[in-house]
């Protein structure tokens, strides 16, 4: 769904600046009270997701922000950390997150990339094998 917003005066374009500032700044305050350092963000239908100043306010708190995991992605995620995925900020809290040693994105080649989390709880029951070859006919395949 897609709106727009006609504004006539620049009075009210900065009251809404000043508004979205506030609002992101609020919900960056509630992901540091949880401790978080790592997010991993499922792709969105919505295309903008996050913007400019969500990225700044979390640079700033020097919290990590992994865009666009697929959304096939995401059980297998939770399984790995033996956790549930968070679907709204109210529920976000210490005791919903995990701890892990090493999250880490590394390039192969110029199109793949993988996230690499290290230090995962020990009841972790999965495991992901990374297969590659000169040319398509290798796929990368998931065992869950």
């Amino acid at each position: 769904m897609e709106n727009n917003v006609v504004v006539k005066d620049y009075a009210a374009m900065d009251r809404i600046l000043k508004e979205e500032r506030k609002y992101i700044a609020e919900l960056v305050k509630t992901i540091v009270k949880a401790g978080v350092d790592v997010i991993l963000l499922q792709q969105s239908v919505m295309r903008d997701a996050t913007n400019d100043l969500a990225l700044h306010f979390l640079a700033k708190k020097n919290i990590m922000l992994v865009k666009d995991i697929q959304r096939e992605d995401v059980p297998f995620i939770a399984k790995t950390l033996g956790i549930s995925p968070i679907s709204h900020i109210d529920h976000l809290t210490p005791e919903r997150c995990v701890k892990v040693g090493l999250v880490e994105e590394e390039n192969f080649g110029e199109e793949t990339k993988i996230l690499r989390i290290s230090g995962v709880p020990k009841e972790a029951k999965t495991i992901s094998i990374l297969v590659r070859g000169s040319n398509q006919l290798v796929n990368f395949y998931q065992r869950k």
